[in-house]
């Protein structure tokens, strides 16, 4: 971990880094480098795997290679990159990290070539009509299916695929789960709404429709947002206390069960 600059690096933004790069090498059991960039409002940083300098001299940051085991050849190979990249600040109002923008791709074969499989973004303040989380697909079938078709053994479904023969169907984009957020911070009905009728340009009464949109995500957010706190009420009251006068303290014997993370 490395960062640009002479000033001290927020004890905030370490402690994301050091999070993500425990994460990563948990996962790949592999060491794994990010390097923090101070950017030229040196209030932001950049969160990123190193870079390295590709064929058009243009500094491209290093992928994090996922494995896996081909049964064929008899050892592990890079099956998928992943490229990270976190920009972020600390807030002048609540002195926490704020990222403004992420972006998590995944590239088949570990390498720049051809096009990506698909990307979670994230914009803080996103431009008109893009949704501030989305997920874009960007290979197309072909460059799918083949790496859904390797016979891992990692997973039960990968396993699986293992079985198949020149009988069975091959395998569709259809068969990978996007995770969304799991069960508090799904998107609600109206954010799909909301982009079908932006991406493919639908005859929508935008005077009753945007309203009611606004009113029913308010709804949606409020509702996500008290079953939140009620499953983490100690956290809840911690950051609530920031904004009164005292402190908050919460009867203990009314407190729900913990709730177990949600797997997804």
């Amino acid at each position: 971990m490395s960062a640009g600059g002479d000033r001290e690096v927020p004890g905030a933004i370490s402690d994301f880094v050091s999070s993500l790069t425990t994460s990563l090498e948990f996962f790949t059991d592999c060491h794994v480098e990010l390097e923090i960039t101070r950017l030229e409002n040196l209030n932001d940083f950049s969160i990123a795997p190193p870079r390295n300098e590709e064929e058009k001299g243009r500094p491209t940051s290093q992928l994090v290679a996922l494995t896996a085991y081909d049964a064929i050849a008899e050892h592990p190979i890079a099956l998928l990159g992943l490229d990270l990249n976190f920009r972020g600040f600390i807030s002048d109002r609540h002195g926490d990290l704020t990222i403004s923008q992420s972006t998590i791709a995944v590239w088949p074969l570990a390498k720049r070539r051809g096009t990506q499989l698909f990307r979670y973004d994230y914009l803080r303040n996103p431009g008109r009509d893009i949704p501030a989380a989305h997920l874009q697909v960007a290979a197309h079938r072909d460059q799918f299916t083949r790496l859904l078709g390797f016979p891992g053994r990692g997973t039960h479904r990968s396993r699986e695929r293992a079985k198949r023969d020149l009988s069975a169907k091959v395998p569709s984009v259809a068969e990978y789960h996007f995770p969304l957020g799991g069960p508090r911070f799904r998107p609600c009905l109206e954010d799909i709404l909301e982009s079908l009728r932006v991406e493919f340009g639908l005859e929508v009464d935008t005077d009753k429709w945007k309203p009611h949109l606004k009113k029913a995500r308010d709804e949606w957010h409020r509702i996500q947002l008290t079953a939140a706190m009620r499953d983490n009420p100690r956290t809840a009251a911690k950051i609530l206390s920031r904004y009164t006068d005292a402190e908050i303290v919460l009867n203990e014997e009314k407190l729900p069960q913990p709730r177990s993370p949600h797997p997804w």
